[in-house]
């Protein structure tokens, strides 16, 4: 197991979230937020599917702005 004391501060944080009807995500302080399209919402997609497209597309609308 890792000893919490050899951890350090994290250089960036990179936060997203997702629900049935919209998602969102921040980095660096920019962020994105939005509703899903009809396209994806009519898919009845399970909550763990929602959050890793979020996580997607979160990462194309703010990878520039971001140090990772």
């Amino acid at each position: 197991m890792n000893n919490i004391a050899k951890w350090t501060s994290p250089d960036e944080v990179f936060l997203t979230d997702a629900c049935l009807a919209g998602c969102g995500g921040v980095c660096d302080h920019q962020y994105f937020h939005g509703v899903l399209p009809p396209f994806i919402s009519e898919q009845n997609l399970e909550i763990s599917s929602l959050e890793l497209l979020t996580i997607v597309v979160s990462l194309d609308s703010t990878w520039h702005h971001c140090s990772l």
